[in-house]
């Protein structure tokens, strides 16, 4: 019998008998027929690289990809490879590659551009020298764990010492009393406020100078003294508030004490216990390429070495280094199944919290005084003050240059020939019921309460 050659329909030649050519009988040499015809007709493959200049942030990225087929640092022999747009992929810093960035391929330009749309960045700053991979979705997060048992309730702490009662400062002379006006109403008191945490004691202040001490009047009868409540336990000392104006020839009536409340236990609710969390799944391994003319120095196996003088890859076992193909590609293989997501591991179990000490209450705050002038000039009125003018003759009362929201200052006519002589007050610049303006009282035996509610409405007369 005598073979004759025959070509396939893809061009690849082998010997065939004449009795039978319908069946290949030598196929010695299909192999290499079949090397020889894919060294000519491969298709593209996924090892891309761009030296585009790129930031590491989230959005539409434009990275470069031209062949470059010259050996050297801008080595890209496949262009835009295979890649299509909907491809994930990873795009990993070749001067970093612990750092990259992922997301989908929205469009591709031939061997000129791949546009992605970034949705995960690791690493900061930026890169030119780039490496493309295909990478797959995050698995789906595996369900909670169930919630730690908790944890014993601590022991209720020490009560602090009382700390020493601090000096009693120097009494200042009494001058004249004054004349005692009449009394004015006392304003409604406003709704306490939430009490705050109570800070370290600070350092008492410098006692202010005491006031002109008015003309004395008559003494007036000094109310009885009310009953001392039970005493509580004692707290840290709060900040020493601001001392308050009072009538110099009137003692007002101590208040009672109030009873100290003691803490509530503190509860315990689901807001605070944090569920188990669960192990974080693997992380898939990133290849690296080193390029140059001369294997790299001390290899971890498993790297991949790319010799630019012809182009090939080796990578090192441990013990020399053998050639692969990752920048040849031949037809796309199926790709794998998306591995499961890892499990989530237990939480440790959260730490004893203490009880927290009993606080003691705080007493409640005495009115403020009033001092007691009489006018019979024309003056600069101050803050918290009872004046009892002169009306013999015409006056006018400066109000203060500046005032605090809740300053409060009464005039009286004392003389009652206001309607004749009036009384000016000036407004030094502040509004007096929303407008500036002067206040004329022009009744005889008037009294004026004025209240400060803030620069807008200003003083408010009553």
């Amino acid at each position: 019998m005598t073979s004759n050659p025959s070509n396939t329909p893809k061009g690849f030649r082998y010997p065939i008998y004449s009795d039978s050519p319908d069946v290949p009988r030598d196929l010695g040499n299909l192999a290499s027929d079949i090397d020889a015809y894919l060294s000519v007709n491969k298709g593209p493959g996924y090892l891309v690289y761009s030296y585009s200049t790129i930031n590491f942030a989230t959005g539409s990225q434009t990275f470069l990809t031209p062949i470059v087929i010259t050996a050297g640092s801008t080595y890209n022999p496949q262009g835009s490879g295979a890649y299509i747009a909907g491809d994930r992929v990873r795009i990993i810093n070749n001067s970093n590659t612990s750092q990259y960035m992922e997301g989908f391929i929205t469009s591709v330009t031939t061997n000129t551009n791949i546009v992605v749309n970034i949705d995960i960045v690791n690493g900061s700053g930026s890169s030119s020298s780039w490496t493309f991979s295909v990478t797959g979705l995050q698995g789906v997060q595996g369900p909670q764990g169930t919630q730690g048992v908790q944890g014993l309730q601590g022991r209720q702490g020490v009560q602090g010492v009382q700390g020493p009662q601090g000096t009693q400062g120097v009494q200042g002379t009494q001058g004249t009393q004054g004349l005692q006006g009449p009394q004015g109403t006392q304003g409604v008191q406003g709704p306490q406020g939430t009490q705050g945490v109570q800070g370290p004691q600070g350092t008492q202040g410098v006692q202010g100078p005491q006031g002109t001490q008015g003309v004395q009047g008559t003494q007036g009868v000094q109310g009885p003294q009310g009953t001392q409540g039970v005493q509580g336990l004692q707290g840290s000392q709060g900040t020493q508030g601001t001392q308050g104006f009072g009538y110099a020839q009137l003692q007002g009536i101590q208040g009672l004490q109030g009873l100290q409340g003691t803490q509530g236990t503190q509860g315990f609710g689901y807001a605070q216990l944090q569920g188990i969390q669960g192990l974080q799944g693997l992380q898939g391994n990133a290849s690296t390429h080193a390029f140059g003319t001369t294997p790299p120095p001390n290899p971890a196996i498993g790297q991949s070495w790319v010799n630019t003088n012809d182009g090939r890859t080796y990578t090192w076992d441990g013990t020399e280094w053998f050639e692969t193909y990752d920048n040849l590609s031949g037809l796309q293989g199926i790709q794998g199944l998306l591995g499961l997501q890892g499990t989530f591991g237990p939480q440790g179990i959260q730490g004893i919290q203490g009880n927290q000490g009993i606080q003691g209450t705080q007493g409640t705050q005495g009115l403020t005084g009033f001092y007691a002038a009489s006018v019979s000039s024309n003056i600069t009125l101050s803050k918290f003050t009872n004046y009892f003018v002169d009306t013999t003759a015409a006056r006018t009362l400066t109000l203060p240059a500046t005032a605090a929201l809740g300053d409060e200052l009464h005039i009286f006519d004392i003389s009652g020939s206001a309607a004749i002589n009036n009384i000016t007050v000036n407004n030094n610049g502040l509004n007096i019921n929303g407008v500036s303006q002067t206040l004329v009282i022009d009744k005889n035996y008037a009294g004026v309460v004025l209240i400060y509610t803030g620069s807008t409405y200003g003083w408010r007369v009553s």
